[in-house]
């Protein structure tokens, strides 16, 4: 007797921009590279304490509820150029995009935050798609809450992509899992090998590793959404924050870096001057130097927790060469 098991390999993860929040989308989903590596529905279960006349509780009295719910997924995988525009948007919620090819992105976190009900900002529907059920959950209006970066010789940018959605998951006709997917190329990712920059402004440094996390502090308001009495109103973003860990080749300048002074810290993909597939991050703060060592090579850390300077203390610019009307 043969039996069918299935795994998280078995979905297919799509996601798609809306244009009005609260609607989610419906079709022409993008297929995500990614594997779906958590899942928390945050269905609420309740139970009626009342007298019944029976010793165990009743069905009847058992609710599981998702009213003013925040699911969460995480995405995991290989920073792809196209799916960053989205992402990075997401998270930061404001973005400058150049008029001419390859129209660099420069992400920002805002003194203000867009407001969601009037469908400003970043926001969409991520299709959670299976190829044997009949039909399909979608989480509408999700953002990105943080994302979280890794890169080390020989590998390819990494990140974890947490979304959060507005309300429980709804369950819609099921969608084709043949969702249109973009064409995937070496030079649609971001190697170790290619990276040109390491540096804490003015002095450059040869890179052992590189991690990152970026955070925007998602939370629901407090206020329910009139008109659809299962949702909270918006996300308000109350506190920005963003860390980075550089290792880097020791050398003789690292034994004078001043701990108690914001300097800008960043690495790149790419030359200053942007050519579609250019990446680079921007992280001010105090650093935090501690010595290391890999196997034979003598090195350094430096771990800078953001301060809030010029750009909000970390700031992403992004050449992917598609003018994305933002």
């Amino acid at each position: 007797m043969a039996i069918t098991l299935y795994t998280p390999g078995d979905l297919v993860m799509a996601f798609k921009e809306q244009a009005v929040w609260g609607t989610a989308g419906t079709a022409d989903f993008i297929r995500a590279d990614y594997e779906l590596t958590a899942i928390d529905p945050d269905t609420q279960v309740r139970i009626i304490n009342a007298s019944s006349a029976k010793r165990t509780v009743p069905a009847a009295y058992h609710i599981h509820d998702t009213k003013g719910s925040v699911p969460k997924i995480t995405l995991s995988g290989w920073l792809k150029k196209d799916d960053a525009a989205h992402f990075f948007y997401g998270l930061y919620q404001n973005v400058l995009e150049a008029e001419a090819t390859p129209f660099q992105k420069t992400y920002t976190f805002g003194t203000t935050q867009p407001d969601f009900t009037a469908s400003a900002g970043w926001f969409g529907s991520v299709a959670i798609i299976s190829p044997v059920a009949s039909t399909t959950h979608v989480l509408c209006d999700c953002i990105v809450s943080e994302i979280r970066g890794r890169c080390n010789p020989g590998e390819r940018l990494w990140v974890d992509v947490d979304l959060v959605a507005r309300g429980g998951l709804t369950r819609t006709a099921a969608l084709a899992t043949a969702a249109s997917t973009t064409a995937v190329d070496t030079t649609d990712f971001f190697h170790f090998s290619d990276i040109t920059a390491l540096a804490e402004d003015p002095t450059s440094y040869q890179p052992m590793s590189i991690a990152f996390a970026i955070r925007n502090g998602a939370i629901p308001s407090p206020s329910p959404d009139l008109a659809v009495p299962s949702r909270f109103l918006t996300w308000v973003l109350p506190k920005y924050s963003a860390e980075c860990t550089l290792q880097v080749i020791w050398a003789a300048a690292h034994e004078s870096i001043d701990e108690n002074v914001v300097k800008s810290w960043f690495f790149r993909w790419g030359a200053v001057t942007p050519a579609d597939g250019y990446l680079g991050f921007d992280f001010e703060g105090k650093p935090k130097v501690t010595a290391v060592n890999s196997g034979e090579v003598r090195g350094t850390q430096v771990h800078i927790v953001t301060s809030h300077t010029t750009y909000g203390g970390c700031r992403v610019k992004l050449a992917d060469a598609i003018d994305r009307t933002w």
